[in-house]
């Protein structure tokens, strides 16, 4: 492997690295959210909707 590539491989694995931190942390805040919560997840965001007075979401 050529030595210029390194640097450019080295930056793609640090960005691929930071992003699968933010999803290991996006899914550890969501473990702590209500079973009743709902979320869509639109790709660059999430809403997230709670149910109010219900036993279970459909």
């Amino acid at each position: 492997m050529p030595l210029a590539v390194v640097p450019g491989l080295l930056l793609a694995l640090v960005v691929n690295a930071a992003g699968a931190v933010g999803d290991l942390v996006t899914a550890g805040w969501l473990l702590t959210q209500p079973k009743q919560a709902y979320v869509n997840d639109y790709g660059d965001g999430m809403a997230i909707y709670y149910a109010e007075n219900c036993d279970r979401i459909v």
